[in-house]
């Protein structure tokens, strides 16, 4: 039987093992991969954001009080939208890839931003909530993909646990966003306009960036 051979390299050979921010390639990859990194942001602000919204005295009052079932399916809107949105972002990011998943979904989100934004009824702002949902699912399907794809090796691991920590900064964000809306605008309507209107931010982010993110498929 013939030795074993040893290969002269291995791909330990080739990783670079100073500082990432001195490394310009790694530097631009991760400024990069922060994009789809925010995804798990706005997931945090909209999951949490109708529970600021519902202390509001002004969003109460513009949409009448709602409680008993009315409310719940207002709390689970989203989830819905989310769910009916789950047999397709597998085949959208397989097939048409993990840019155009993201930027789908981002796409679906800020439709259903606007209408919730201008929404006059409970029904309209539910059917906004479940849309949101449905583009989101999108996202958080594609954004942890091409995370873990692209992310340099040894630095794959942080990244990566980083995702699923950053919904808490977006749930943080959505409380302090209504508490300030609800300081410095009580009394009208923007007081949960403008809460509602920060949750186009990323996804807007997502629209205009995203095609200058590396893509595997």
């Amino acid at each position: 039987m013939a030795p074993r051979q040893v290969p002269e390299w291995t791909i330990v050979d080739f990783i670079y093992r100073g500082y990432w921010w001195r490394n310009r390639g790694i530097l631009i990859l991760n400024l990069c991969l922060a994009l789809p990194l925010l995804t798990a942001v706005v997931n945090g602000i909209d999951s949490s954001l109708i529970n600021g919204l519902q202390i509001l005295p002004d969003w109460q009052n513009f949409f009448g009080h709602p409680t008993g079932k009315t409310l719940g399916i207002i709390n689970s809107a989203q989830n819905i939208g989310g769910f009916i949105g789950l047999p397709f972002t597998p085949f959208a990011s397989d097939y048409l890839g993990r840019r155009a998943a993201l930027f789908l979904g981002s796409i679906i989100m800020l439709a259903g931003v606007a209408m919730q934004f201008t929404a006059p009824t409970v029904k309209m702002f539910i059917a906004a909530r479940a849309i949101i949902g449905f583009g989101l699912t999108f996202c958080t399907n594609a954004a942890p993909l091409l995370l873990i794809e692209l992310s340099y090796p040894t630095q794959r691991g942080k990244i990566t646990s980083l995702y699923n920590s950053s919904w808490y900064f977006g749930s943080v964000l959505a409380a302090w966003i209504c508490f300030g809306s609800f300081q410095h605008m009580e009394g009208t309507n923007w007081s949960w306009r403008v809460p509602t209107l920060v949750q186009a931010g990323v996804p807007l982010l997502q629209v205009c960036l995203i095609w200058y993110v590396l893509n595997l498929l």
